[in-house]
């Protein structure tokens, strides 16, 4: 997994299909690159470096592509659809977890100072995934699931 990165969502899609917005990720202030709902790629005020990275639904048949190139490119091995198990073959062992709806599991893995949240669907296997590189977010992020 890359320690930091400064990739950005023109590299996957057309700039007419990405909005640049202010945007507030967890209580804090920075720029937005964002796709439909579906993927928000986060970066404080005045850093180049991506803050955190959230993709959702990353099944569906419009995105699943492009995360996959997203996931490869932060040296990622996952893919959409992974269980649990195979989740923490790669990861180790997470360190928290909670519900976030009644057939989702969400998994918080610590990797070299980094957060990565995994949304596992009962049946659809992993669908969300939020991977923080800022401490402040991802201190924030632990401790809303405690």
């Amino acid at each position: 997994m890359k320690q930091s990165t400064n990739i950005k969502l023109a590299n996957y899609f057309e700039n007419k299909n990405i909005t640049y917005q202010p945007f507030n990720y967890a209580g804090i202030d920075g720029n937005a690159e964002i796709v439909g709902w579906q993927i928000v790629m986060f970066r404080r005020a005045a850093t180049d470096n991506i803050s955190a990275i959230s993709m959702d639904e990353i099944d569906t048949f419009a995105i699943k592509d492009t995360c996959a190139e997203i996931f490869k490119d932060l040296d990622l091995p996952l893919s959409a659809g992974m269980k649990i198990d195979s989740l923490t073959q790669l990861l180790g062992l997470y360190s928290y977890q909670d519900n976030i709806l009644e057939d989702t599991t969400r998994y918080y893995f610590e990797i070299y100072n980094n957060l990565i949240v995994c949304g596992i669907h009962d049946k659809k296997g992993l669908n969300h995934i939020e991977i923080i590189y800022d401490q402040e977010l991802k201190n924030s992020r632990i401790q809303s699931c405690l």
